[in-house]
């Protein structure tokens, strides 16, 4: 926070880790995420997790990330070794812009396109860092959710907020309940119908 680094990004570079990227959104954002802090002021404000995936978002997002505000830090997810061998079949011969890749792994590219951007954001002077993970096994990914949530678990110390409740959450969950019709409810229903009744429909498509 006090190098302004407000946004957190998680990229690993492979398809099997996009679950993690997703699940690692959603421990920090609703373990860190807090308005109060344990004293009950304003809390300092955790940083917004985003997802990406590499190689795919190198193509999307890295414009961003690379020449956008200086305001992130790009945790990056790299895997040494592959369970499957991929080989990049020798095509095109003579094409001078996609021969060479002949003969490798796809796996090599992986590596080699995780390390590229790493160099290229370091270059830049923007904030990363990498985890290195041998292979996708069960014990490697077990081991990695653990990392994490101490990780949340340290960072919500720093922050000085509760990690483990969800206060931002549950007018949503009541406002539902209303609209639902659960019991005890009705208040919250007449609350949703209130502003819906207020919202000005100035565009129709």
């Amino acid at each position: 926070r006090q190098k302004g680094k407000r946004i957190g990004v998680i990229m690993p570079y492979s398809d099997l880790l996009t679950g993690i990227g997703e699940w690692f959104c959603q421990l920090w954002a609703e373990s860190l995420g807090k308005g109060r802090d344990l004293r009950g002021r304003r809390a300092l404000g955790a940083q917004c997790p985003v997802r990406a995936l590499g190689i795919t978002d190198q193509h999307s997002q890295l414009q961003l990330y690379m020449e956008g505000p200086d305001d992130k830090v790009v945790d990056f997810i790299r895997v040494e070794r592959f369970s499957k061998p991929a080989p990049i079949p020798r095509l095109y011969e003579g094409d001078e812009a996609v021969e060479y890749l002949g003969g490798h792994e796809l796996s090599e590219l992986f590596l080699a396109e995780e390390r590229a951007t790493e160099t290229a954001l370091a270059k830049k002077g923007r904030m990363n860092s990498t985890i290195v993970m041998d292979s996708i096994t069960p014990q490697a990914v077990g081991q990695l959710l653990f990392l994490f949530e101490i990780q949340t678990v340290f960072a919500a110390g720093l922050y000085r907020v509760n990690p483990f409740d969800q206060p931002g959450v549950e007018k949503g969950k009541r406002l539902t309940y209303g609209m639902m019709g659960r019991p005890g409810y009705r208040k919250e229903k007449e609350e949703v119908l209130a502003l819906q009744r207020k919202k000005k429909e100035r565009f129709v498509l």
